[in-house]
């Protein structure tokens, strides 16, 4: 607090090291105070002090501010349909079976369970409706089964935190007669 409107302000690391960034020169208000709101200090984590000085009013430098590593960022994950369902039959495992691939970070997430749904085309979704990826982080769903009227069908296939994906369109037949 200067007690003067107009003055310029700068601020610089004083002790400490790495490299200060956001605006390191304001101009004091008609209340003599100068607000530096957008600073970041860029480094290795531990302390540091800040000079800050006015032409003509010397320096002043702050307390010691114990700089804090920055959180990791939170995992990228993947949800890809690896293996589309073809078109079927009712009433028999939907061949080639639908199957999915996880990735967290770009690495194959193992251990996760997918789910599968009838996301559009009605009807019911029977068999082994969940399955766990394995170490390639890929998880197959080799006995679904829908049952209901002939038509179009998509499926959902979801896991928790990795979200859903929807499968392309894939028709289902009525069985030949005697079947």
């Amino acid at each position: 607090d200067l007690g003067t409107a107009g003055v310029a302000v700068s601020v610089a690391i004083a002790t400490g090291g790495g490299t200060l960034t956001g605006t390191t020169t304001r101009t004091t208000d008609a209340s003599g105070r100068a607000e530096f709101t957008d600073l970041a200090i860029n480094g290795d984590p531990g302390a540091r002090t800040l000079v800050f000085s006015a032409s003509g009013y010397g320096t002043v430098t702050s307390s010691s501010i114990d700089v804090q590593a920055a959180p990791a960022p939170p995992p990228t994950l993947g949800l890809s349909i690896v293996q589309q369902p073809g078109p079927g039959t009712l009433g028999t495992p939907l061949t080639p079976a639908p199957a999915v691939e996880l990735l967290s970070d770009g690495e194959p997430a193992a251990g996760i369970v997918v789910t599968a749904t009838l996301a559009s085309g009605g009807g019911t979704l029977d068999g082994t409706t969940t399955a766990t990826t394995g170490a390639d982080g890929r998880a197959v769903f080799p006995n679904l089964v829908v049952n209901g009227d002939p038509g179009a069908r998509t499926l959902r296939l979801a896991a928790g935190d990795f979200g859903s994906v929807e499968s392309g369109a894939f028709d289902m037949q009525s069985p030949a007669p005697g079947t």
